[in-house]
């Protein structure tokens, strides 16, 4: 067998924006895909590998060819500005991936009938939407490319909030989402929209504010009683505000606190910015954050926030697989899908995430799943 079965075909969509340089058209899939996931144009173009001035001329040029807009953008602010992707462009986005994972799975099938490609042929690719922190961390890159490895089996991963990601795959646009939200996630299981929901992982969420700011001694680390005193002393507050599993997790702690959050000093975010970018703002802003233990150790910013509450149940953030009823399987293969479930519980797959960062941070960044 020739060796062309160890290796994927580069098979990526393109959209015609420059017909001189057709590279363009692939970056712009890419771009949008960066944006999404880090919440700013020079997030996404870092990802992409171009410079800011380079990825701003493309987007202004595909929007100028498509005749819509594909980003909002906040311009400055004590956050450094953002941008998230437009309706219009979130759509471009994601039936581009799902064109992409179509495309691959046909000429898998070729490849297969001619002899080529072993790999390709097993079972059709798996389009996941994952909550931002494992994307923007790294470890989903891992693990797609170990399950690949392991099975054959391609996984194509969309970064969201958890709500957007369950929200996704309800409407049938994904296979599966690994979200931390395990209220809402328990929501969809009532309403029957899941066959499967697995633990994953397990993380903590900290509150963390600027260094040489109040530490809340007397509130014994317990973060209602930091919240509650927050609110009361109307301390500089970010929030995500953006249906992520650390936005739903921050509206809990407030209704446990009873304070509905509002006025000059609670900072709500544009776009999606993820964890990182939240912390940023809330750094640059010397605002209190609630923010993953994974997003806060593997950040830039420790030097100027501090952690001011970890270790209580209430900070708990567990990670679960969902698989639902619609979506991509019911019309496909639902078994890559559940070999997918199957896989991430196993030793192999626990022992990646566990072990993760590790060698670089304090501590890993995710812990294996209880």
């Amino acid at each position: 067998m020739s060796e062309s079965k160890n290796k994927l075909p580069d098979l990526r969509l393109s959209l015609e924006i420059d017909a001189k340089k057709p590279s363009r058209g692939e970056n712009i899939l890419r771009l949008l895909e960066g944006i999404m996931t880090c919440g700013s144009i020079s997030g996404g173009a870092e990802k992409l590998g171009v410079s800011y001035r380079y990825a701003w001329g493309l987007l202004r040029d595909a929007e100028k060819v498509l005749g819509f807009s594909l980003i909002d953008r906040t311009v400055g602010g004590a956050s450094g500005g953002g941008a998230r992707l437009t309706e219009e462009g979130k759509k471009l986005l994601e039936q581009s991936l799902s064109l992409e994972r179509e495309i691959e799975n046909k000429m898998g099938r070729i490849f297969s009938a001619t002899g080529e490609s072993e790999i390709m042929a097993r079972g059709q690719p798996i389009l996941m939407a994952s909550s931002l922190e494992p994307v923007q961390t790294g470890l989903m890159d891992l693990l797609e490319k170990q399950f690949f490895s392991d099975t054959g089996i391609i996984v194509k991963t969309i970064g969201l909030g958890s709500g957007r990601a369950l929200a996704m795959g309800r409407e049938g646009r994904v296979d599966l989402a690994l979200c931390h939200a395990p209220e809402l996630e328990r929501q969809f299981v009532e309403a029957g929209d899941v066959l499967e929901r697995i633990p994953v992982m397990d993380s903590d969420y900290v509150i963390v504010g600027p260094v040489d700011q109040e530490d809340f001694s007397n509130a014994g680390g317990d973060p209602v009683r930091i919240f509650q005193e927050i609110a009361r002393r109307g301390l500089a507050f970010a929030s995500r505000n953006d249906f992520s599993g650390t936005h739903l997790k921050e509206q809990d702690l407030w209704k446990r606190a009873g304070v509905v959050p509002g006025g000059s000093w609670y900072q709500k975010s544009r776009g999606l910015m993820g964890n990182p970018g939240i912390l940023k703002m809330a750094a640059a802003s010397k605002a209190y954050t609630l923010v993953d233990m994974a997003t806060y150790l593997s950040s830039e910013e420790d030097s100027r926030m501090l952690v001011k509450s970890t270790s209580n149940p209430l900070l708990e953030n567990p990670f679960s697989a969902v698989l639902f009823r619609g979506g991509y399987q019911s019309r496909a293969c639902r078994e890559e899908a559940l070999a997918f479930l199957n896989w991430i519980k196993g030793e192999g797959a626990q022992e990646i995430i566990g072990n993760f960062g590790s060698d670089q941070f304090r501590e890993g960044l995710f812990k294996r799943a209880h």
